[in-house]
């Protein structure tokens, strides 16, 4: 294999260097950690200070919406007694944080509420924003 991006060529010390340098606040290393379920469960039972184990986990989910703005959720998590967890990593303060949640409940219950359901039938749902300037 022959590597052509610049950015990929350098000692194994560049690449560690680089690795070391990552965090959480980042936006495409945390979407790797989520990824793995066990991490994702470990992050959410510190954050939330209890034990949970998550069954399913998506990171970039994108919740299209055609007559409106579409949102793309960090990650996305399911534990094992269906309840959901949206956890967001903010590094800019570029929104107003509150409203930016309620679109993103908003938006979660209209996906999980299908037409003729009751509204108690909506999962427990939990959004999480970690910020970098709260």
């Amino acid at each position: 294999m022959i590597i052509t991006d610049e950015k990929l060529k350098g000692s194994i010390e560049d690449k560690m260097a680089i690795a070391d340098s990552f965090n959480l606040m980042d936006d495409d290393f945390f979407a790797v950690v989520m990824r793995d379920k066990a991490a994702c469960s470990y992050t959410l039972s510190r954050l939330l200070d209890k034990k949970l184990n998550v069954i399913k986990v998506d990171t970039q989910y994108a919740i299209r919406n055609y007559n409106g703005h579409s949102v793309v959720l960090d990650a996305l998590a399911e534990d094992d007694e269906h309840k959901l967890y949206n956890i967001e990593v903010q590094v800019k303060n570029k929104d107003y944080h509150p409203k930016r949640v309620r679109y993103y409940q908003a938006s979660l219950d209209t996906l999980f509420l299908e037409k003729n359901q009751n509204y108690k039938e909506l999962p427990e749902l939990y959004l999480i924003f970690i910020s970098a300037t709260d």
